[in-house]
């Protein structure tokens, strides 16, 4: 009699298939993949200040943990699933991917794994090597060509190949807005808004030189992978 069991790459140190990187602003939230997908999605106004910031950071972590596995995990492959490294530079939401917190999310992440028949390990990022996931956090007023132009431009070594971005889906969107209010932060008044790095100096004109090519950037995924204490796959 055949059996269906779990791979073994997913119980043991194994290098993962994927990794995902987020950020968060009080104004907005996205992240991408070592594939190329990108998204950001930003607050309206009537919803700012209602969510802290780690809350903001680990629903950015598990939203582009949702798409990666909506993306990648095909019914040919749903059977043995992926590996997911998750980077973020908030201790708090590292915290609660790896311990649970933030039960609605909590919830909804792990429900997607099991779901998807994945697994995730999760590490912490420098705030300042996070360059990318924070301009698709906060630069909600420069168009996506141009800021993906910029991105490669001024920090293409922290990109992957095919980079694109899309927007948050509706039904994903409808249930960032149904959290219940014991996820809430207490509102406050949210008035400064803040520029990431790439745009700096930037007023959403497209204006910008000619980038540098995107295959002069980033071939393979070594970069990512050298951030995982262990790169050595397991076969079954």
């Amino acid at each position: 009699m055949v059996q269906d069991g779990r791979s073994i790459n997913h119980i043991t140190f194994t290098c993962p298939q994927v990794f995902c990187v987020s950020d968060a602003s009080e104004f907005g939230i996205g992240g991408f993949n070592s594939e190329g997908f990108a998204w950001r999605w930003e607050i309206p106004p009537t919803q700012r200040g209602f969510f802290s910031l780690n809350m903001l950071e680990f629903l950015a972590s598990y939203l582009t943990i949702r798409m990666t596995l909506k993306q990648m995990v095909t019914t040919d492959i749903k059977h043995q699933g992926i590996k997911i490294q998750a980077l973020t530079d908030s201790s708090c939401a590292l915290s609660w991917i790896l311990k649970g917190g933030a039960d609605e999310v909590t919830r909804a992440l792990a429900t997607d794994l099991m779901e998807f028949n994945s697994s995730l390990c999760a590490n912490h990022i420098p705030g300042k090597n996070n360059i990318i996931a924070d301009s698709l956090s906060r630069d909600f007023h420069i168009p996506k060509g141009t800021l993906i132009k910029e991105m490669y431009r001024k920090h293409g070594d922290l990109m992957p190949r095919n980079f694109k971005i899309f927007n948050l889906e509706q039904a994903d969107i409808s249930w960032i807005c149904s959290i219940t209010p014991s996820q809430r932060a207490k509102q406050v008044s949210v008035t400064r808004r803040s520029r990431s790095k790439i745009a700096h100096g930037l007023n959403g004109q497209a204006f910008l030189k000619p980038p540098t090519s995107e295959d002069a950037f980033w071939r393979t995924k070594t970069d990512l992978k050298s951030r995982h204490p262990c790169c050595v796959r397991v076969r079954d």
